[in-house]
This record gives structure tokens, sequence and C-alpha cells, in this order.
């Protein structure tokens, strides 16, 4: 019973997807026959073969899975025991003394941004801690300029614990999102505003295309979470502003500046 329960948790989650205002009740991906699973591998004394087909097969999960056995592991460093001190004058330029500049190092270090053994007691912000800066903000969504401004300093300062559990909520909200049984599917992924389209074959999913898309506010115009099967799509449809949008939104901020538009 513990089995067939870590199983069900495994394939489809920890917590139901309504309880979050997700709709996935699509037909495209029916759910695996866990009991049956089970009792055949642990007939053929395979029981790592449930474990296997239970997994979601979704090709961020094992991407993530090892990024969050990496950060859980970073949780006591040293790097992290003190925070950044402030900015002088916001920015830091190019070859400018910092105080931080040893922390940021191994910081960058630690998380694979920046090579073992580059600025390993940096007196200057150089062009190897540049670099290392510019992979740090390319993987967090920032813009990659190489300058450790307000954003790209509040990135760096989070705490490996804290990555760890948002890695553990991606690894969840995988667990619960079916991947479709079609050959050619696209997913939006809300948090980070980006849309995939996926090739699969042979229970194989791969990205094919990626692309920026806008979402909803989370707790005011939040995108609806649900699973269907596409029967058409319309490119650059014609849209105007509704009027709830156009009270709430545009006609303040002309008022406030008539030089909005």
């Amino acid at each position: 019973a513990a089995g067939l329960r870590y199983l069900a948790e495994l394939r489809h989650g920890r917590v139901a997807p309504a309880q979050i205002g997700a709709r996935y009740d699509s037909a495209s991906a029916p759910p695996a026959d866990l009991p049956a699973l089970l009792r055949d591998s642990l007939a053929r004394g395979q029981p790592a073969d449930a474990l296997r087909a239970a997994t979601p097969p979704w090709p961020q999960y094992p991407v993530l899975r090892e990024a969050l056995t990496h950060y859980r592991a970073l949780a006591d460093h040293p790097a992290w025991r003190q925070p950044l001190p402030a900015l002088p004058g916001g920015k830091l330029a190019a070859d400018a003394r910092w105080d931080g500049l040893p922390a940021l190092a191994a910081r960058l270090q630690s998380l694979g941004d920046l090579a073992a053994g580059d600025a390993a007691a940096p007196t200057a912000f150089d062009s190897s801690l540049q670099q290392g800066l510019k992979s740090f903000q390319r993987r967090h969504g920032l813009p990659a300029d190489g300058v450790p401004g307000k954003a790209t300093l509040a990135a760096l300062n989070v705490p490996p614990a804290s990555r760890a559990r948002q890695l553990e909520l991606a690894l969840e909200r995988l667990r619960l999102t079916p991947l479709p049984a079609a050959p050619h599917f696209i997913a939006v992924n809300v948090p980070s505003f980006m849309l995939s389209a996926f090739a699969q074959a042979e229970g194989d999913a791969r990205v094919a295309f990626e692309m920026r898309v806008i979402v909803g506010k989370a707790l005011d115009t939040r995108t609806p979470l649900f699973d269907e099967d596409m029967r058409w799509i319309e490119f650059s449809p014609y849209w105007n502003i509704p009027n709830s949008i156009a009270r709430a939104e545009t006609v303040p901020k002309l008022r406030a500046s008539p030089g909005y538009l």
C-alpha cells in the first residue's frame, strides 16, 4: 500500500490539480494503471521498472531533480552566510573594487557559473567575473549585461535553501501536469513567460521551438491552467482594449501621463 501510494504521488503529484485551479481532464494522456504496474514489476523481481514507469515523462523532470540535489547540497555553503554588501552607487563598473567580490566569486563558482580557480581571490570586477555573472543572469531570466544591478543582487542573495524549495514546487507541478499523447503539442510555462512546442515519439518528448509569451498577473488576472486538445489556432488575432482594462489601467495611465500612448 505504501509503495502504491508513493507511485501515485510520484506520477500524479501530492496535491489535486483542482485545489490550485488547474483543469487537467483531457483524454489525450490516460493515467497509467499503477496497481497493475506494481504487481507486474514485483512478479518479475524488478520493482525499479515500476519506479521508472511512474516517473513523470517531462524532459525537464530529471534536470530539475539533479538541480534540486545540487541546491540542497549548498544549503550550508559559507558563501551565503552573510548577505552581499551594498553596491557603491547601485551598480558595479568593470574593474571596480568592491568588498563583496570574494563572496560573489564563491557563489558563482558553487552555482557552476564561474569555473573553479577563476577569480579565486578577486581584487577587482574583472572579465572572468563579468562572464560568470552573465551566465547567472541568463539562467535567472535577467538581462545578461554582466552588471550586478539591483535585480541581479537580489537574485544572488536568494539562499540555496529557498531555491531548493522553488525546485521542489516545480517538480510537483510537473507531476500533476499530464504529458499529452499527441505527437506534437505546446505547453506554456506560466512563471517563466515561455511557450514550448514539443515533438514526441515513443514517449520521448523534445523541445522543437520556444518563444516568449504574455501571461496574466498571479493575483489579479491569472492565466488558467488546463490541458486540452487543440482544434484550431488564430495568429495575430484582432483585439480591442476591453472596457474593464480601459477603465482600470489605460485611462489612469493617460491621466497620469498625457504622453502615455
